[in-house]
């Protein structure tokens, strides 16, 4: 006892967090710095077997691929090290966890310290947005984890606004591989010819328009991740080709017959159901069981109701960060937000933040705000808006500032003229480069030339 008195002693003045195991996983000591960054009260912890409270598991963690650190202590008696992902109110982190086994006491008592190293992990824009506490979001994260490790690949599932994406940056962020590019390709709306190119690139002369050869985003992600959102969208022609590329490795080039090679790790994400698309033969069955090699279904808003609170307050920190000012929010809005049906998920709930800031007569935001949000019929405006709002540079360009939104935009329909005004001055300041201009709204080259068909 005498021991692990003084090691409690000792990691309490630690700055990491750190915790006490036995030869049983029990936690038997915690530090300030661990409770202080994981939100926990350590009567809810103590007692408790590490995998209980780690990773919400009734059994240890390790397996024979992702071995569990504190039992290879046990086994070596040495140090033993792992990367992995810690579930907290400020987000999901990359850390590195370090077991030391203590020599044991007279009564041949052992003890191990687990300390807690954060490392850099998501991208800053992201770090708003991939928190949560509901056990839905932690189960979820519990997946990530585990596959991040491995090469594994990985499938996505879920509804629109759910966070894909950041999901597929946090395995990248997770795995062997995170030091390397990650390289996102949506398939939405990509004619057929584009997709090719872009994905295996292409070489001069290949189609109209081809006056050099361009490396496709294969030869880009090498030895990093390659992120493909929206894969029931690839057009049936080159579903082989990519199913080639997953079972070989190898490619080629739109018009070339060389053999090219690239290691990436493919995660890719739906929110069709591609099971329903095979049946259907819309969807290639063996491309189908290649990607689905490890699914991870994303929750939707819904079921994580208990989240709502934190995203509400990171993602409002996130808008404060970027305008230099400070917003908050108030309880009876936070509750008020927990009982509309948020169909667009955590996207729908950003923007209605970003509208009513924009609308708020104080620092806070209340339910009046929110349900001004609400009453702008932002679908009218058919996603311009969302990239809009997100551009800081578009901001600083064209002078969309709040008190401008504020005093042009009155209702749903001015909303909708304003940003038709400014999608037509921003594709005239890119001389006409459609291609440029869907980069910086963040949407594809087709939903780009469709909203502005509409505007013709």
């Amino acid at each position: 006892m005498l021991v692990l008195n003084a090691l409690i002693s000792l990691i309490e003045g630690l700055p990491e967090p750190v915790l006490i195991f036995d030869a049983d996983f029990h936690i038997l000591g915690v530090n300030d710095a661990y409770l202080r960054i994981f939100n926990e009260q350590s009567d809810a912890i103590l007692g408790q077997k590490c995998h209980q409270v780690l990773h919400q598991t009734d059994h240890p963690c390790g397996d024979e691929t992702h071995p569990c650190p504190l039992q290879i202590a046990q086994r070596t008696g040495h140090r033993a090290e792992e990367v992995r992902m810690q579930c907290g109110t400020h987000g999901a982190r990359r850390v590195r966890v370090e077991l030391i086994p203590i020599i044991p006491d007279p009564s041949g008592k052992q003890y191990f310290i687990n300390r807690i190293y954060n490392l850099p992990s998501f991208r800053e824009t992201q770090k708003s947005e991939l928190v949560g506490q509901s056990n839905t979001f932690k189960a979820m994260m519990k997946l990530v984890e585990r596959v991040a490790v491995s090469s594994t690949t990985v499938l996505l599932l879920g509804e629109s606004g759910t966070g894909k994406e950041l999901v597929a940056q946090a395995i990248h962020d997770l795995s062997p591989r995170h030091d390397k590019s990650f390289v996102a390709i949506d398939c939405s709306g990509l004619p057929e010819t584009l997709f090719e190119s872009e994905l295996f690139g292409h070489e001069r002369g290949a189609f109209t328009g081809a006056t050099s050869a361009r490396a496709g985003l294969l030869e880009l992600a090498h030895g990093g991740t390659l992120f493909i959102d929206e894969v029931g969208d690839i057009p049936s022609s080159l579903q082989v080709k990519l199913l080639r590329f997953l079972e070989t490795g190898t490619y080629r080039r739109l018009g070339s017959s060389t053999i090219r090679h690239s290691s990436v790790r493919v995660i890719s994400a739906t929110h069709q159901p591609l099971l329903e698309l095979v049946k259907q033969r819309k969807f290639r069955q063996d491309l189908y069981y290649r990607l689905n090699t490890f699914p991870i279904t994303l929750p939707n808003l819904k079921a994580r109701i208990d989240d709502i609170p934190i995203l509400a307050k990171t993602l409002l920190e996130r808008i404060s960060q970027r305008e230099g000012r400070t917003y908050e929010i108030d309880n009876e809005a936070i509750d008020y937000l927990k009982l509309l049906e948020l169909k667009g998920n955590i996207r729908e709930l950003r923007n209605i933040l970003e509208r009513a800031v924009v609308l708020r007569s104080a620092q806070f935001v209340g339910v009046k705000e929110i349900q001004q949000a609400l009453q702008l019929d932002v679908s009218s405006t058919e996603g311009v808006l969302v990239p809009v709002l997100e551009n800081a540079t578009f901001h600083a360009e064209h002078g969309l500032t709040h008190e401008r939104l504020l005093n042009e935009a009155t209702d749903s329909k001015s909303l909708k003229a304003l940003h038709n005004n400014l999608l037509l001055d921003m594709l005239s300041n890119h001389q006409g480069n459609k291609r440029q201009l869907a980069e910086a709204l963040g949407i594809s080259e087709r939903t780009l030339y469709r909203k502005l068909n509409k505007l013709i």
